[in-house]
């Protein structure tokens, strides 16, 4: 194995000095040839302040919005097609994201992602339906590997900085319509333009509907899944009332329902489940008891305001965020009546009862050309502050069927090894009048409230025009507590409900310092169009309680700390035609947060860590103006990630024939895969636009390669190699200023999935819409 992966890191290493020498001599081709086309610079602030990408020495994938809606991208989740090393999958409505082998499986509001999700500047860290579409964007940026200094904790896999579209000083207009399979009409409005002098404004919505693509057996008690809808708006005002200072004040709505993710359906039952009555649907079918549905509803507002004093820039971003959501889900993933998830314990109605409220303050200081050594020395200093609040009240669990009286317990297949629903049947039917008298449910409670302080800072020198040298560190002081988690009942009897507590659970708290410090060095050997730069850098990743408990007592995760270095290469040759990054990397990760769903482990869902993991790998993305009418881009990722140790862990014994396995304590998954973790990724786009009569005309493709990769740390639920092929072809009107767009995605209907884990009963899962197709309108003014 050792020498297996010496092998495949001097492959890449390879990669890194193939464009070191690309570079050396297309800088000298670019003397001989002056072509007037170009590859498009994107401008970014992975930094915090704004910079050409290719000058920044840290590995990006940065989209405009109009080249993400080219590639067919409409929400977060989609910029996997053109990250190769990011997998973004979504699960119970819930976001899971990994970068370069590096992510979270956690699935609850107390877990904390390791990719940080930024939209204009403000941190987003609640995951629960954060696989939102991304509506009118400026531009996304994915930044790869830890950025713990300037964007803090929990972003020891990378972070995700999306730029909403800022208001204009002309009047501008666009609207877009779309028409898809299953149903699916996404539909979006963007108006900006002056108010005064001094004051311009805009405004952006969306509403976005699509049935769902699996269907339920027939004879269940629903005909159809719940649609899914979402609907979005974003308000934004900007004043610039002297020179000297800029303000900007931005409103945030999105709301979504329908069935979405929280569809778990049966895969593989286990032997435990097999016994109760499970039995599994065909693909793209459904067979649970329940009407699984999920909704999630944000508020956010944000406050920016920049000052320019002279010497340094100063800019504070104040936001206030309030998230709140449920999931009804059926946990079996079956027509056994055994566990449901979720709602008011009842699973007669879904009310709010995930929450969420998060304040934070962030206050900068930016050196700029007024600055002293200006000419040498660029920098920042800044100040964070969160306080979050999340957590459960209540969220309800059904057993057995008692929560909706005795026709709930015995309807539909029982939970027995026999099925004898042509007795059971008509029994219940006679008792149903009686459900409104007798019912049994549980509620779980948890909270847990955060406060975090930090300073950070980061410097760069520039003794030479070839030489940059970059140090920083963030230092946080975090305080986190547990509270108010227990578990009660509520039992009906002749229709008078009886409430009790079954379990309490004492407060607990902690806090922790962590110092996070990053040292990079950029060479440019051969003038501006080339950078070789040497990073080395630390990231932390908050520690945390379960919130989900049953009969144990809240589970304490560990801090997790991130080490990485890197090698990098960022080039532009021929006269700004072809771009090529190239990185080779290693992150050792201390304390890898992992999540472990049992019911029989004492709660829902258990946190442990793995003692240490580590990831090699090596990532290339390059981008070709082959001439004024073609664009090819070709991305490619490579990862070897392990736990190098992980004793004393929690999960399933190996499968046994069709069925999954049992719980078990005490595995060793010391050498197996990170989850989440495919060795080889690549993605491949072509634009080709060319002008004819009355406009022009643009067709793309995109086409990604994902190799295997597994969901469990035990390597047993596998995700099998797939690929993924989307095209769109575009006809614009010059006079109209109307688009008008055919396109497809998943054209070969490719079967993978998008979540799997397992449960005490089984595995489940939903594969990922197949083939689809449809038409678009835009019109746009003013731009």
């Amino acid at each position: 194995m050792y020498k297996e992966n010496v092998k495949n890191l001097r492959a890449a290493g390879n990669v890194i000095f193939i464009s070191l020498v690309l570079a050396h001599h297309g800088n000298s081709f670019a003397q001989a040839e002056k072509p007037n086309y170009a590859l498009e610079e994107v401008v970014v602030t992975a930094q915090k302040r704004s910079e050409n990408v290719n000058d920044v020495p840290i590995a990006i994938n940065a989209f405009s919005g109009d080249a993400l809606e080219r590639a067919g991208v409409k929400t977060m989740a989609d910029l996997a097609i053109k990250t190769p090393g990011l997998v973004y999958d979504t699960l119970v409505n819930y976001a899971v994201i990994f970068i370069r082998g590096v992510g979270t499986d956690a699935f609850i509001p107390s877990a904390d992602l390791s990719v940080a999700p930024y939209i204009d500047g403000v941190y987003f860290p609640i995951s629960f339906g954060l696989a939102r579409s991304l509506g009118e964007v400026e531009r996304v940026e994915v930044l790869k590997g830890p950025q713990g200094t300037l964007f803090g904790r929990n972003s020891t896999g990378g972070a995700i900085s999306i730029t909403t579209r800022q208001p204009s000083d002309t009047l501008t207009l666009k609207a877009s319509s779309s028409y898809e399979r299953f149903n699916e009409n996404n539909n979006r409005l963007y108006v900006s333009g002056p108010l005064s002098d001094s004051i311009s404004a805009s405004a952006a919505a969306i509403y976005n509907t699509r049935d769902d693509y699996y269907e339920p057996i027939a004879g269940l008690s629903y005909d159809e899944l719940q649609p899914y809808r979402e609907t979005g708006a974003n308000l934004s005002v900007r004043w610039l009332p002297t020179e000297w200072m800029e303000a900007s004040l931005a409103g945030y709505y999105f709301k979504s329902q329908g069935v979405g993710t929280s569809l778990l359906a049966c895969q593989q039952p286990s032997a435990l489940g097999s016994a109760l009555g499970i039995s599994c649907a065909p693909k793209y079918k459904t067979n649970t008891n329940l009407d699984n549905s999920a909704f999630s509803t944000l508020k956010a507002a944000a406050l920016t305001v920049q000052f320019f004093p002279g010497p340094f820039d100063v800019k504070s971003i104040s936001a206030y965020q309030d998230t709140n959501g449920q999931s009804l889900v059926d946990f079996d993933g079956s027509k056994a009546n055994l566990v449901e998830f979720g709602g008011d314990g009842r699973q007669k109605k879904n009310q709010p009862q995930l929450f969420g409220e998060i304040f934070t303050q962030e206050l900068q200081f930016v050196s700029n050309a007024d600055s002293l050594w200006s000419d040498q020395l660029e920098w920042i200093v800044g100040l964070y502050f969160i306080d979050s609040t999340v957590g459960y009240d209540p969220v309800g669990f059904a057993l057995a069927g008692l929560n909706n009286g005795p026709s709930g317990a015995l309807g539909g297949a029982p939970p027995l090894p026999l099925d004898i629903s042509s007795l059971t049947g008509p029994l219940a039917e006679l008792l149903s009048p009686l459900d409104g008298l007798v019912s049994n449910s549980l509620q779980v409670t948890g909270s847990l409230d955060t406060e975090a302080y930090a300073v950070f800072t980061q410097a760069t020198w520039s003794p030479a025009a070839w030489l940059d040298v970059t140090a920083g560190g963030r230092f946080q002081r975090e305080e986190r507590r547990v509270y108010n988690a227990k578990v009660g009942a509520e039992v009906v009897a002749v229709g008078q409900p009886i409430n009790s507590t079954l379990f309490s659970y004492p407060s607990e708290g902690f806090a922790e310092d962590n110092f996070s410090p990053k040292l990079n060095i950029a060479l440019r050997p051969w003038g501006d169009d080339t950078m070789i730069y040497a990073s080395w850098q630390k990231a932390f990743k908050s520690g945390s309680y379960n919130i989900i408990n049953l009969t144990a007592a809240p589970t304490f995760i560990r801090p997790e700390t991130v080490t990485s270095t890197e090698l990098g290469v960022k080039t532009s040759m021929l006269d700004r035609r072809v771009q090529v990054n190239a990185a080779i990397f290693k992150t050792e990760i201390e304390d890898l947060q992992s999540q472990f769903v049992s019911l029989l482990s004492g709660g829902v869902v258990q946190f442990q860590n793995a003692e240490l993991a580590i990831v090699e790998g090596a990532d290339i993305d390059i981008k070709w103006a082959a001439s004024e009418h073609w664009v090819l881009s070709l991305g490619a990722s490579y990862l070897e990630g392990r736990y190098d140790t992980f004793t004393d862990a929690v999960g399933y014994t190996e499968s046994d024939g069709e069925f999954a396995g049992m719980y078990t304590t005490e595995q060793d998954y010391s050498g197996n895969t990170i989850v989440r973790n495919p060795k080889v990724s690549a993605t491949f786009g072509v634009n080709w636009h060319h002008p004819v009569p009355g406009g022009n005309i643009n067709i793309s493709a995109d086409y990604y390669y994902s190799a295997k990769y597994y969901y469990d740390a035990a390597n047993q639920l596998e995700q099998n190699a797939f690929t993924k092929l989307n095209a769109r072809m575009s006809y614009s009107h010059d006079r109209s200023n109307i688009d008008v767009s055919i396109f497809g995605s998943n054209l070969e209907s490719s079967e993978y999935y998008i979540y799997q884990f397992q449960t005490d009963f089984g595995v489940v899962g939903k594969l990922a819409q197949p083939v689809s197709y449809g038409v678009a309108l835009n019109w746009r003014y003013g731009e």
